[in-house]
């Protein structure tokens, strides 16, 4: 820690009774010199004789306390800075150290700048009530409203330096939407994470809540559910759904043995003591400002916040210097526990796909958004980001995706994470070993892990739009979905049941369908015919939907619907038997006498 940064604090620590200490040597040098030209002996030796006067008395008594309150004053604003100061040479980058010595420092820290704080606003107010008074004679009404104002402001100031006190001796708290998981409802998940922390011998979860949010980790703050009753205690691990679709199990293996490295060996105790109080600190902090920015503070109440705002800003800085001096090192270790966990190749190209996805969703929330603005409701989101996923990543080449996540760093509620490629290099790991098809969403995904998982994805889908109509970013029209919604549900029913003709949905014939379904339908939505697309294996029979299309359309609208279907099957380049067969039908459904498209309409596509 430099020396260079504590100087600036040591200089706020005694402003204010230096102020005082000041006021206190005038008055007592005028009072000494006034009874030096009456012929009598110094304020000191006059004031112990029983015949003193009450006036020069009342104020030499006055200066003295004031002279006493703005040593103590200067005393107590010095020592906190020096003590973190101190505090941060002795620990340096050991984790241990830093776990022992940080946490039980804190409240004492707290308390002594609680006390400066009162003792600072009050050597400033008791400072210009003796000046004024000396100097008038009297009490100004004018400055005794000054004096109220910074007097509140330090008062509030302090209070506020007591609360983060009390704050801090508890635990962390989480708000999270996401929903709590069990052994009983998923004990496959909960025997995978179990069984990671056997092999690595770190503290298993005592919780695990899966939610949407693009991120995993473990933490051992108590985490309240939006919607729950009670907070979930000890540690617990968030895993996200989305993430979990385009990962596979041997990925999520190493993501959640990294999380579960910092509960292991010596990250323990940094995870349970001194990561909790620095994120209580930055709260603390973060309060202040806010409270220093109100307009209603005036310039005196601002002015008294300001000691406490240095003060906790250096002891901020002791521990972010501490934290950054161990921080890299700590998230190395933890992707050696990933690595341990499943392996180097893996623990790499999950970094690279969270970073790379973990931006899809805030699209998938964007469009959300505005679709339920318009009265459409998605079913499952989680299935809709897959989507997004496999299609960004067909869409790119695997440089552009490499030079795009190298120098991304994956957000965390509570760790700072070192750039990708050098967590690579760390591993050991050659970005040349990392193929694309490496990257892509797995036929097999860790969402298996989960019993029942898209029964919990269209849950936490109903939590995220209702949350999304609570904040007031939606607010869902009144009409109700009309033919021509239907009409296009049907449609995209039917060009899914294509896409899907030949046993599986290929993303080309997906990103055809989209291309060309925009240009013949003005109100094609992507989102809906993806739902049909993810849900292919419950769409209702061919002949019951082309049926319906034929008692609604006339003959021109049939041949539009059928040239579409007939352009999704050639998007891959080739017209499998089961698609054959599957146009054959829609034709005879739709009572099309040749179930060729018409040649101006295979042009036109």
């Amino acid at each position: 820690m430099h020396a260079g940064r504590l100087i600036p604090v040591l200089l706020f620590a005694v402003c204010l009774p230096a102020f005082g200490l000041l006021i206190a040597y005038l008055i007592h040098s005028d009072i000494n010199a006034d009874l030096l030209a009456q012929g009598k002996p110094s304020a000191e030796v006059l004031c112990s004789r029983t015949e003193a006067t009450a006036k020069v008395c009342g104020h030499y008594v006055m200066v003295r306390y004031l002279g006493f309150a703005s040593t103590v004053a200067a005393f107590s604003g010095l020592i906190i800075p020096l003590m973190f100061w101190i505090a941060g040479l002795l620990a340096g980058h050991d984790r241990q150290k830093l776990a022992d010595i940080f946490p039980p420092l804190v409240p004492v820290a707290l308390v002594l700048m609680s006390v400066s704080i009162l003792l600072q606003g009050a050597v400033l107010v008791y400072g210009m009530v003796v000046g004024g008074h000396y100097l008038l004679d009297r009490t100004s009404f004018a400055l005794m409203k000054i004096v109220g104002i910074f007097g509140l402001g330090a008062l509030a100031a302090a209070w506020l330096v007591i609360s983060t006190l009390f704050k801090s001796g508890k635990r962390l708290d989480m708000v999270v939407a996401g929903l709590p998981l069990t052994p009983a409802s998923a004990p496959r998940l909960f025997g995978f994470v179990q069984g990671l922390a056997a092999k690595l011998g770190a503290q298993p979860p005592v919780n695990i809540v899966v939610g949407l949010e693009p991120t995993f980790y473990v933490t051992s703050a108590d985490v309240s559910l939006i919607g729950g009753r009670q907070p979930l205690t000890g540690e617990t691990l968030y895993v996200s759904a989305p993430l979990a679709r385009v990962l596979s199990p041997a990925e999520l293996a190493a993501v959640i043995g990294h999380e579960l490295g910092h509960f292991r060996g010596e990250d323990t105790a940094y995870s349970l003591k001194f990561a909790p109080v620095y994120a209580g600190l930055c709260r603390a902090m973060d309060a202040l400002d806010e409270r220093q920015a109100q307009e209603d503070q005036g310039f005196l109440g601002k002015l008294a916040g300001v000691p406490a705002s240095r003060m906790l800003g250096f002891m901020l800085d002791v521990f972010a210097h501490a934290e950054s001096a161990v921080g890299r090192e700590r998230e190395h270790l933890a992707d050696e526990a990933g690595a341990e966990a499943s392996s180097a190749l893996s623990i790499a190209t999950s970094l690279v796909k969270i970073s790379l996805y973990a931006g899809a969703w805030g699209r998938v929330q964007h469009d959300n958004v505005h679709r339920l603005n318009q009265g459409k409701v998605t079913g499952n989101l989680s299935r809709i980001f897959e989507s997004t996923a496999r299609y960004d990543i067909e869409q790119e080449s695997l440089d552009s995706i490499l030079a795009y996540v190298s120098d991304k760093a994956i957000a965390h509620p509570t760790d700072s994470h070192p750039p990708v490629s050098e967590r690579m290099a760390w591993l050991g790991v050659d970005p040349a070993w990392i193929t694309k098809d490496l990257l892509m969403v797995p036929e097999e995904s860790a969402i298996e892990l989960i019993e029942n998982a898209q029964a919990t994805e269209e849950q936490l889908t109903a939590l995220e739009h209702k949350l999304m109509v609570a904040m007031g970013y939606v607010e869902p029209p009144e009409s109700q979905e009309g033919q021509d919604d239907y009409l296009l549900k049907t449609t995209y029913q039917l060009a899914a049941a294509m896409a899907a003709a030949d046993g599986h949905i290929d993303q080309s014939e997906v990103q055809a369908a989209e291309a060309i379904g925009a240009e013949l339908f003005s109100h094609f939505d992507p989102v809906d015919f993806r739902e049909a697309c993810n849900a292919h294996e419950e769409l209702p029979a061919i002949n019951r939907l082309a049926g319906f299309l034929k008692e609604t359309l006339d003959e021109d609208q049939r041949s539009t619907i059928f040239a579409y279907l007939n352009a999704i099957a050639e998007a891959d380049g080739d017209i499998d038997p089961r698609e054959q067969d599957l146009l054959r039908q829609v034709a005879a459904s739709l009572g099309l006498a040749d179930h060729s498209p018409p040649q101006h309409l295979v042009r036109s596509l």
